[in-house]
């Protein structure tokens, strides 16, 4: 009986380290994610904007779609906060494949986790059909029941069962991707509006006081004269550096957290106010009227000035 116990006890112990060892891998299954271009962000923002006009403003069920290069925009637009993160979706008519290759932040030295699932069309909600981690093959159910307890132990809102619980149909066809929720109701109560502020919660994100502060320190610059409304933006990204550098941090740390409420603040006015605030939250304190910067380019090209300024945001996030 002692001998059996000792057993038990060593392959429990042993056991989490033996999944951890058969799961890491040496090097990642998918390529580099490409630079973030400035397509990958028009769709991405689009489809943002897109879900969340569809969960704000459809009380009931809704259906909403994407395409492949839609989710890998999407990814895309993700690894530039969550790095290394690389990903690439697969549709078809006989369901959908995620890949994505990661590592976990300050544990680069485990290796890769390489993750393939794969889920089925289905009439009652979510069909995972094969979930691959590495070189461990999980039970799908299992893993799903897991994944979903996971996050509803990082959130106030318990994203996992809300959102599994609100799937009603999954659709694939070649390249295109279909699911049908139950919005939960309209505005800040609906499945879209919680489970952006629970994600935003369990990644420790948001625009804060400090963002805000750059950002009405921006628009009262731009007002009063010392920044310009035309030509170049590069003004712009001088004046929020220069505010973060002259502020005297007496930590390094204090000064990255400034410099990216601060870089936040300028993609607010310069970038993308509305696709910043879907990621961070309020950055503008709900201001209605245009940024002075909208008329700004970057090399003449005003798409290039927002592509740059929400890049960096997105960058400064990620820790760059």
């Amino acid at each position: 009986m002692r001998k059996l116990l000792i057993i038990l006890l060593l392959v429990f112990a042993l056991a989490p380290m033996a999944l951890a060892f058969a799961a890491f891998e040496s090097e990642p299954t998918l390529p580099e994610t490409a630079a973030l271009r400035p397509d990958d962000a028009v769709r991405t923002h689009g489809l943002v904007h897109r879900i969340r006009s569809t969960a704000n403003e459809t009380d009931g069920d809704a259906t909403l779609s994407a395409t492949e290069a839609e989710i890998d925009g999407l990814i895309n637009a993700a690894a530039r906060i969550m790095k290394p993160l690389r990903g690439r979706a697969t549709i078809d008519e006989t369901g959908a494949r995620i890949a994505l290759s990661l590592q976990i932040p300050g544990a680069g030295w485990l290796g890769w986790l390489n993750i393939d699932a794969e889920t089925a069309p289905s009439e009652g909600g979510l069909d995972v059909r094969a979930v691959r981690i590495g070189r461990v093959d999980l039970p799908p159910h299992a893993t799903l029941a897991v994944a979903r307890s996971l996050l509803d132990a990082l959130t106030v809102e318990d994203i996992g069962t809300m959102l599994l619980s609100s799937l009603r149909r999954l659709e694939t066809r070649s390249g295109r991707l279909s699911v049908t929720f139950d919005t939960g109701g309209l505005g800040e109560q609906s499945i879209f509006s919680r489970a952006v502020n629970g994600a935003r919660e369990a990644a420790g994100l948001g625009g804060g006081e400090a963002a805000r502060r750059h950002f009405v320190a921006l628009a009262e610059a731009a007002a009063a004269g010392r920044l310009p409304v035309e030509g170049s933006v590069a003004p712009w990204v001088q004046l929020t550096v220069r505010r973060v550098a002259e502020a005297g941090h007496t930590t390094k740390k204090a000064a990255r957290s400034d410099l990216r409420a601060a870089l936040l603040a300028l993609a607010a006015h310069c970038g993308s106010q509305s696709a910043l605030e879907t990621i961070f939250g309020d950055i503008s304190g709900r201001a209605t009227a245009p940024s002075a910067c909208q008329g700004l380019t970057l090399r003449g090209r005003r798409a290039i000035r927002q592509h740059f300024n929400l890049s960096a945001a997105l960058a400064a996030a990620g820790g760059g």
